[in-house]
């Protein structure tokens, strides 16, 4: 039998919700997938990845048997890109350890990498119709108002009061349709500016409405500080017989962009110095004795706890072959996954044909 609040929720589910392919469809794969774009992407954008991701990989075999380039040139542009390294590894042990079927219990889903509580919940939930509740950024916000609580974002207290209110209630529901309802809900109605409560169904019971703290409840998580890390390119394009060639490099070690291509690259604690400049240089030519003219352009490029300032420089000499950067042809850069930052850069130097 339904509680007043998994009624109402219900009731404004079934009128309100969005048309979404992912809404259509009871397959974990699918609903793994769009979890996961939909992790630190938003829903117009993820729509056209989501759909593409699924049109190329329409399984979870083909996804496994994928090679990893393939997947993070698909995922290019959505940034993250553990999240895509994570769905390739993910996928390879769910073909071998479930014989490609995706577990249909929370309990097993928690341990795949890459899937944490909300993610299982949720697959739990709309495939399996097992009774977890979802908390997400939307539900966290959406049941901290409504029940008052005055409480941070990261407050692990407050998130297991809001469970245990949540998983009394989600029995009474349809597992499925409760959880989507409440990630709607806080994407909808109940928003973190510019709330909609004149048109929400729980303004009535709702403690932060009442007392006139919506927009203070919950607090903000505490500011993390912006590392500043400054980048310069090189790009060498040069002539080898009737193609223009260039360098890049595959990024191997644990940082942003891990197995993502990019051009040779100085990393310096602050704007480079000429010494430092020339000194990387000579690496790849000891006849280069001119010093090197940047380009005039800066690109600041922001991740989520970081700002990037890059630069670039174009270099027409033919390099010294390193072991550890590859010679491509120039026109076939665009099939290498590469971060957006690397696609600025192209398009800046007008040499992305």
């Amino acid at each position: 039998m339904k509680t007043l609040f998994t009624d109402i929720l219900t009731v404004w589910y079934d009128q309100k919700k969005r048309d979404l392919p992912w809404r259509n469809t009871k397959n974990p794969y699918k609903i793994w997938v769009s979890e996961i774009i939909l992790q630190q992407t938003r829903i117009q954008q993820g729509l056209s990845y989501y759909q593409r991701f699924i049109e190329e990989f329409i399984s979870i075999y083909e996804l496994a048997k994928a090679p990893e380039e393939k997947v993070l040139k698909l995922w290019q542009g959505l940034g993250y890109y553990s999240r895509a390294r994570n769905l390739h590894f993910t996928a390879k042990i769910i073909q071998e350890k479930f014989n490609g079927n995706f577990p249909d219990k929370y309990s097993e889903i928690i341990t795949l990498k890459g899937i944490g509580s909300y993610t299982a919940a949720a697959i739990a939930s709309i495939c399996f119709e097992e009774a977890v509740p979802v908390i997400d950024g939307n539900v966290f916000r959406f049941i901290s108002r409504y029940l008052g609580l005055e409480v941070a974002y990261d407050d692990p207290k407050a998130k297991k009061e809001i469970y245990a209110f949540l998983e009394k209630e989600i029995v009474h529901a349809t597992p499925s349709v409760f959880n989507q309802a409440l990630m709607e809900m806080g994407a909808l109605v109940c928003t973190p500016t510019n709330t909609k409560c004149a048109e929400c169904p729980f303004k009535a019971a709702c403690k932060a409405f009442h007392e006139k703290k919506v927009l203070e409840i919950p607090r903000s998580k505490k500011t993390v500080e912006i590392l500043h890390r400054y980048f310069t390119y090189f790009i060498f394009r040069y002539q080898r017989n009737d193609d223009f060639c260039t360098l890049i490099k595959q990024r191997t070690e644990k940082d942003i962009w891990k197995n993502l291509f990019e051009f040779p690259l100085l990393e310096t604690k602050s704007s480079p110095s000429q010494s430092e400049l020339n000194d990387f240089l000579l690496k790849f030519t000891s006849d280069y004795k001119e010093p090197v003219v940047l380009s005039n352009h800066e690109i600041k490029h922001q991740l989520s706890h970081q700002l990037l300032h890059a630069n670039f420089t174009i270099i027409t000499i033919k390099p010294n072959f390193l072991n550890e950067y590859t010679e491509i042809d120039f026109n076939k850069f665009n099939t290498y996954a590469v971060s957006v930052l690397i696609n600025k850069i192209l398009a800046k130097s007008n040499l992305s044909g």
